[in-house]
């Protein structure tokens, strides 16, 4: 039986077998598995990753040389804009893995929620120590806009329980 009528897109520049972590090896198995249910989009910068059952859409993280001062952000944004008025793809939500370190994606996924109503699901990993958040930060765009939001762990959901005042799921 399918799981629901969702057509899910993966937003993951890096997944197993390009890198080896425990949140690339997790997200691989995750992507496998959901493709067998519902039709799965994944956006990554890994030529590798040879999946049945998916689409596979290409992303680039260096368009300007360089991924200081939030280029790489703004590369995987333009990437996607692109994907997502020249093709056909239609996509009910985005998945996005974050660690973090990752404070960028605040810049990406309230713009794409904005300009294309897609929303997102935030996935919470480890990484490191969150940096601090400013009264306005990207973190706070990115957490206040997320559809849900989900931690792998208790510990991981306390850690950004400090910074959030929204509901955080467990795995």
């Amino acid at each position: 039986p399918k799981l629901y009528s969702k057509n899910i897109a993966f937003f993951c520049p890096a997944v197993y077998p390009c890198v080896t972590g425990g949140l690339e090896i997790n997200t691989y198995y995750l992507i496998n598995a959901i493709s067998k249910q519902v039709k799965v989009s994944v956006f990554t910068e890994c030529d590798k990753l040879q999946t049945p059952n998916i689409i596979r859409y290409k992303i680039y993280s260096r368009l300007f040389l360089i991924r200081r001062y939030n280029l790489a952000a703004i590369s995987y944004l333009l990437c996607l804009v692109y994907y997502l008025i020249k093709s056909d793809i239609k996509i009910d939500v985005f998945h996005v893995n974050l660690t973090d370190n990752a404070g960028e994606m605040g810049l990406i996924f309230p713009i794409i929620k904005l300009l294309f109503n897609i929303d997102y699901i935030l996935v919470l990993h480890g990484g490191g120590p969150l940096k601090p958040w400013g009264v306005i930060s990207l973190n706070s765009f990115l957490f206040k806009h997320a559809k849900r939001i989900i931690a792998v762990s208790e510990n991981m959901k306390q850690k950004y329980m400090q910074h959030l005042n929204r509901q955080i799921d467990v795995i």
